[in-house]
């Protein structure tokens, strides 16, 4: 599994760096070879151990030891798991309860460099980051990450909040809250097929979620709310990105953002998400009656054109009656009296009276 970019970010991303490097290549994975890299990067030699089993376990040997570029989910459980060994909360990744909006999380908040979105897991358990700020309701934008998972396992999100909401690499100290995803069920809907890359082709497979959706304080993993939400699942992604060892189809699965960012509002700016906007209902003008419609010409007198042509077919003139039936209102005694001529047929004839 090749992978760049990550640059030197302190020991956690260190030790993922090293073992990447260490098992990429096309060669053979060697677990000894692997440990030792590791700590000569700092890593005390249990937690290199740990961290290397635990990425055997998790990826193989096969993936561990491939070019292939690493997926970012992949590369969000790789700082996880090298987290949980170096701080050794791994053992304590089923805690913080069952979600409940009575929850009190409390766990002994975990004292790790802020890299990644994942390093914030340990919230959704209910453990807490001491690195990042304390809750501040009421003191403007409160900023947030946003994670997603099954739990206890918890990684990147591709939620989107609006600008201004979500810390980044450089404020991640000063997150907040955290808002956790957990993906309670998930029923498969859709194949799509048609990606391919380097000769690789593989397949998506779509799903209807169901999350329970909590918001946490960052530095307690204390619940302040929780809410369930359904997913149904969306068409199918224009990209996709796929990995030695991904199963194939790889599973896809939508979260509702629209739902959450109303949901979390209130805890993240303090006051509740915008209602869309309704169109404003057009005013009646003040003072004054609507107009009546003007009345439909019927009958003589109705209408002095129309009596005009009347009068000439009336008194001979055939083309006026013609006119008269064929621009008068359908159904009135207009109509009928340019229809007969000015009474002087049965009908059969109308708008026929001059050729007659």
């Amino acid at each position: 599994m090749a992978m760049g970019r990550m640059g030197g970010r302190g020991l956690i991303l260190g030790g993922v760096i090293v073992l990447v490097a260490a098992c990429g290549g096309g060669s053979s994975f060697d677990r000894d070879e692997a440990i030792d890299d590791m700590v000569a990067t700092g890593l005390d030699r249990p937690d290199a151990e740990c961290v290397v089993d635990a990425m055997v376990e998790e990826f193989g040997e096969d993936t561990l030891g491939s070019d292939d570029e690493p997926s970012p989910e992949q590369v969000e459980r790789m700082v996880d798991l090298t987290t949980d060994c170096v701080l050794g909360v791994a053992d304590d990744a089923g805690s913080g309860g069952d979600g409940g909006g009575e929850e009190a999380g409390g766990g002994e908040p975990v004292a790790v460099e802020l890299f990644s979105d994942s390093d914030f897991a340990p919230a959704c358990r209910g453990n807490g980051i001491a690195s990042a700020s304390p809750y501040s309701p009421g003191d403007g934008t409160n900023l947030t990450v946003v994670l997603e998972g099954e739990d206890p396992d918890y990684g990147f999100s591709a939620v989107q909040l609006p600008d201004g909401w979500e810390a980044d690499f450089e404020s991640y100290a000063q997150a907040e809250l955290v808002i956790c995803l957990n993906r309670v069920s998930a029923t498969p809907t859709q194949v799509c097929d048609g990606y391919e890359d380097d000769g690789i082709a593989w397949s998506v497979q779509l799903h209807d979620s169901t999350y329970e959706v909590s918001v946490r304080e960052a530095t307690t993993g204390t619940v302040l709310a929780t809410q369930s939400f359904d997913a149904p699942a969306e068409d199918c992604p224009v990209f996709s990105s796929y990995s030695e060892g991904d199963p194939n189809p790889k599973p896809e699965f939508d979260a509702p953002d629209a739902e959450i960012e109303v949901f979390a509002a209130e805890f993240v700016t303090g006051s509740a998400a915008a209602a869309p906007a309704e169109e404003p209902a057009a005013e009646e003008p003040v003072g004054e009656e609507p107009a009546d419609a003007p009345a439909v010409p019927n009958d003589y007198g109705d209408d002095p054109t129309l009596d005009a042509l009347w009068d000439g077919c009336e008194g001979g003139d055939l083309a006026a009656c013609d006119e008269l039936y064929w621009t008068t209102p359908v159904g009135s005694v207009y109509e009928e009296f340019g229809a007969t001529c000015g009474r002087r047929t049965d009908g059969s004839t109308t708008g026929l009276c001059a050729e007659s």
